[in-house]
């Protein structure tokens, strides 16, 4: 057994019940005063880290992010002149409606998360096309215009769904 005191000696107590095999530490303290101070210094580490770990995960994003709302999108007509999607843009089928779909790489404007005239839906095989609503010009590059569909508009919100 070995003990440890706080002036820091180590001392060896030979015993015959413990197996070679093993090390148990024993720590004492002969100073009533150190103890308290020991105490008080792992109150205030305690306090410290809890302090920080909070302050850390109040200001996450993760704990601080709402879900955004779902955009209002404009739907429109799949029959050859009957619906209003700018030329640059077509009208195409996404499982629930019929939405006016940039052409890949491009975006309707720089503002990103004005959901009221662009965004993405998490459509399969769709996720990289951004959405716009009728009469929308959709001319603007996006950031990486020439990525995979993987990454291609990624800086425009992708939604999970849409009010029509």
């Amino acid at each position: 057994i070995y003990s440890i005191s706080t002036s820091s000696s180590i001392t060896q107590t030979p015993t015959n019940n413990l197996s070679s095999s093993k090390t148990f530490l024993t720590f004492t303290s002969t100073n009533k005063q150190t103890n308290k101070s020991a105490n008080m210094k792992t109150f205030f580490l305690t306090s410290s880290l809890l302090l920080i770990a909070s302050h850390l995960v109040a200001s996450s994003p993760v704990a601080n992010s709402n879900p955004p709302p779902a955009p209002i999108c404009g739907t429109c007509n799949p029959l050859s002149g009957q619906n209003s999607c700018d030329p640059t843009t077509s009208c195409i089928n996404t499982g629930k409606n019929f939405h006016c779909a940039c052409r890949a790489g491009y975006k309707a404007s720089e503002d990103n998360d004005n959901v009221s005239q662009q965004f993405r839906l998490q459509v399969p095989n769709y996720e990289f096309l951004v959405f716009t609503p009728e009469n929308t010009v959709c001319d603007t590059l996006c950031d990486h215009p020439y990525d995979g569909t993987a990454t291609l508009c990624t800086e425009v919100p992708i939604y999970s769904d849409c009010v029509a």
